[in-house]
């Protein structure tokens, strides 16, 4: 499901996977200016509902400026952020994944300065999905 959220963030911002947006990882050679789609934690599983369950989502951006950090983060934020009934695009046959809402846990927040100087800013979603 994370690479097929990061297609979707692909193809509604002006971000590219595997040059300026990453699925899963960051690189260690990524660019200075980049953003990062993990999955920092599990999340919840309906054992009644066995393709539906929560994915916990982080998104990390950085860049040398504050200001683009910040707002490749609200790009992301402002694109999932109470979104409803999302379906993702297809990556893997066959497996459809539709995010019934995507929940903010937060406004993304700096996380100051990384250890070669560049700007962090992090938040996280919670999406609730099922597979189609």
């Amino acid at each position: 499901m994370i690479k097929e959220l990061t297609t979707y963030i692909e193809n509604n911002t002006v971000l590219v996977i595997d040059t300026d947006l990453f699925a899963g990882f960051r690189p260690s050679d990524a660019p200075d200016q980049c953003v990062a789609i993990l999955e920092p934690t599990g999340g919840a599983v309906d054992s009644y509902f066995p393709d539906a369950g929560e994915k916990v989502i982080q998104v990390l951006s950085r860049a040398v400026s504050y200001w683009d950090a910040r707002a490749d983060a609200y790009t992301v934020f402002d694109l999932l952020k109470s979104k409803a009934q999302v379906t993702f695009p297809i990556i893997v046959s066959d497996t459809i994944y539709k995010a019934e809402f995507i929940e903010a846990q937060h406004f993304p927040q700096s996380l100051q300065q990384d250890e070669e100087g560049r700007w962090e800013f992090s938040t996280n979603v919670i999406i609730r999905i099922r597979t189609m």
